[in-house]
């Protein structure tokens, strides 16, 4: 029983001193594909034009100052669709999201309530 125990700790310790190896190189390949990839800071991203124009959102009817308002309110504001757009670029890039439309539309109402 004794021999059966020493044999138990020396597969053990062999095990443990290949394992470790692997499991420290797969750590380190992760931490370079997170660096490489995921964390790199976005400091050369191209910054979004100002949408003058908002397809299929009516802003007639608004005074000028009014429009321009709205137009830089969805300059700033994120669409709900999970785009990471403004709602601006949103319209523009992506005519078929009903979301932003439907977003933009209620702000123009709200706006002409007021």
């Amino acid at each position: 029983m004794l021999a059966n125990r020493i044999r138990f700790h020396r597969i053990s310790g062999d095990a443990a001193r290949v394992v470790f190896p692997c499991l420290a190189l797969v750590v380190a390949v992760s931490f370079l594909l997170l660096h490489f990839t995921v964390w790199q800071p976005q400091g050369n991203a191209v910054a979004e034009p100002f949408y003058s124009d908002i397809p299929e959102v009516d802003l007639s009817g608004l005074t000028p100052p009014k429009q321009r308002q709205l137009l830089e309110i969805f300059q700033r504001q994120r669409c709900p669709c999970d785009c990471m757009r403004t709602l601006a670029s949103c319209r523009n890039r992506h005519p078929s999201c009903w979301l932003s439309r439907e977003v933009a539309r209620a702000a123009v109402e709200r706006t002409r309530a007021h």
